[in-house]
């Protein structure tokens, strides 16, 4: 009997999470797109519009997870299932990059609108690639926020 254990937030990890997510998430496109529905498109496109309409960090950050949840959730394939726990743990990064500049949010959600524009057309290299750029963009908010964070305390 163990006890639960907490790690810290660390930039390191963040990259190899963020890292893990720009190879396996780009794979596992064209294989959500052909299970993909007409209902689960739908309640992207919903998911997007609450993003649009909050300012709150953690409202957003669910509305995120559920999002990338609805295109690239396929159950029962080892990829969809090791794409679901690196998106549970970038979690609390997710967060962190929404605090990492005022346009994060807006920016993050136009990068949501064009892979969902993508997956709406089928198109498996688009939204793969917008996918990648998601990712990356994100990393480099927080590797940005974190080198600021750093020089502050030191």
């Amino acid at each position: 009997h163990k006890g639960a254990t907490v790690r810290t937030l660390s930039i390191e990890n963040a990259r190899e999470i963020y890292e893990l997510r720009m190879v396996l998430e780009p794979m596992l496109v064209p294989r959500a797109l052909e299970s993909l529905s007409d209902e689960r498109l739908a309640e992207a496109r919903r998911l997007c519009d609450r993003m649009d309409q909050t300012r709150d960090v953690s409202e957003f950050a669910e509305y995120n997870r559920q999002f990338h949840d609805q295109l690239l959730a396929i159950d029962g394939t080892w990829l969809s299932r090791l794409v679901s726990m690196l998106q549970v743990a970038a979690g609390p990064y997710v967060g962190v990059s929404l605090h990492a500049h005022d346009t994060a949010m807006d920016t993050s959600n136009q990068e949501h609108r064009l892979i969902l524009r993508a997956f709406e057309r089928k198109d498996a290299t688009a939204a793969g690639e917008l996918t990648l750029h998601h990712l990356s963009s994100t990393i480099v908010l927080l590797e940005s926020w974190w080198d600021h964070s750093q020089g502050d305390s030191k």
